[in-house]
């Protein structure tokens, strides 16, 4: 399921809000990363790959065009 907040936090971060995207960070790590490590089997570099995940989000979280399906 979904987090509640997801769109709302997705848009605040589309406004550069760091804050919103920290949460949005803090409320998917677990899911990424899981998906990560399954894909690669390795913890080690499934944390490199979560960090980069998340780094090319911010770098690009200004053309998500529909927060309600991140």
């Amino acid at each position: 399921m979904a987090h509640p907040d997801l769109p709302e936090l997705v848009t605040k971060a589309r406004q550069g809000d760091r804050l919103a995207f920290e949460r949005l960070v803090s409320v998917t790590a677990r899911i990424v990363y899981a998906q990560i490590v399954a894909a690669v089997r390795d913890r080690q570099k499934a944390e490199d790959l979560t960090q980069e995940t998340f780094l090319a989000a911010w770098r690009s979280i200004s053309v998500v065009d529909a927060p309600e399906g991140f």
